[in-house]
């Protein structure tokens, strides 16, 4: 008959969710008070929800609690993700070089990639990746693999100078032609941010950073190309994408 957490333990939440978490197995290590137990649940707990079942067992019991979750779905969103490793960073501080890293998540592919200004810090962090996985494993994120890359320095283009001969006032000038202005924002009325500042869209910014992850793509009926690259910036990263047409040539790709 199967057991659910329901029967164990009062949860305040009144989520219907809780209905549906099955006890597996249960494991007691008494030269560690520790419990040990295995959880079937639909889907991949919140954080919240996994800190609330994990304080409730340790009130009731006494005992240390470890927490395996096996669900059904293995889906969760970055910012659930990020929520649970901060908790791991700071009862293992040796691993902490991983937060230093630009933190990504692709949920269709079940891969994290940290990435790093520096050689020397990603071979470090890339040293932690196995328990990092391994914890992933217990909150139900099975099969997430954990990636490390160093980011890709920008390579700022010489600046050339160029001669314009100017015309004499003496020579006849052709008549000129009507123009019409357009208002240009200069560079010095961009306000400079940092990404991590930026949460809804905006204009006539600026800000300096570092490319990593470029790459091109062809269009196969126009032959024309699109960038795509990623720059971090010290705070956060952004994805970009440049095509190829009139004012950006190939080569300025």
């Amino acid at each position: 008959m199967a057991q659910y957490l329901k029967d164990l333990v009062k949860i305040d939440n009144q989520d219907d969710l809780y209905e549906e978490i099955e006890i597996e197995r249960v494991r007691l290590f008494r030269a560690r008070n520790l419990l040990e137990l295995h959880l079937h649940t639909p889907n991949v707990l919140s954080f919240e929800s996994y800190q609330e079942i994990h304080h409730k067992l340790k009130d009731l019991t006494g005992s240390n609690i470890q927490l395996f979750i096996q669900p059904e779905q293995n889906r969760c969103n970055q910012v659930e993700i990020r929520k649970y490793l901060d908790v791991f960073f700071q009862a293992n501080p040796e691993m902490r070089i991983l937060e230093s890293g630009t933190f990504q998540y692709d949920a269709q592919k079940c891969i994290i990639k940290y990435a790093f200004a520096s050689v020397s810090d990603c071979d470090r962090a890339s040293s932690y990746i196995e328990h990092v996985e391994s914890f992933l494993g217990t909150i139900g994120l099975h099969g997430v693999t954990v990636l490390t890359e160093t980011l890709i320095p920008v390579m700022q283009k010489e600046i050339k100078e160029v001669s314009v001969a100017v015309v004499s006032d003496e020579v006849e000038k052709p008549q000129e032609k009507p123009t019409y202005k357009y208002q240009r924002t200069k560079m010095d009325d961009y306000e400079k941010i940092n990404l991590v500042d930026v949460h809804d869209p905006i204009v006539d910014i600026q800000f300096e950073g570092e490319v990593f992850g470029n790459d091109y793509i062809e269009i196969r009926k126009t032959g024309r190309t699109i960038q795509s690259f990623s720059v971090f910036d010290g705070t956060d990263a952004i994805a970009v994408k440049r095509f190829e047409g009139r004012g950006v040539t190939k080569e300025d790709l």
